[in-house]
């Protein structure tokens, strides 16, 4: 899925946020991001993305995966 394909990543202060609470370790596999003395990149991913009860960009739709799980999740939704 290409970011043309109408993938939408968080506002920046959001991601932010959400690595933050997520302490920068993938929530999927558990692998740590630089800021933790990891080697591996993490985004923010929304876990819907029409939620019922927030604002889908809140920080309460989101969580943290690595670059791989998060290609992989992604694969699987197209």
């Amino acid at each position: 899925m290409s970011r043309s394909d109408g993938y939408r990543t968080f506002p920046t202060s959001v991601r932010r946020e959400i690595l933050k609470r997520d302490d920068f370790q993938c929530q999927v596999c558990g692998r740590l991001g630089p800021e933790r003395g990891g080697n591996i990149d993490l985004e923010a991913h929304h876990m819907r993305e029409d939620p019922e009860y927030v604002y889908r960009d809140h920080a309460d739709n989101g969580t943290t995966m690595c670059i791989p799980v998060s290609y992989t999740h992604l694969r699987a939704h197209e």
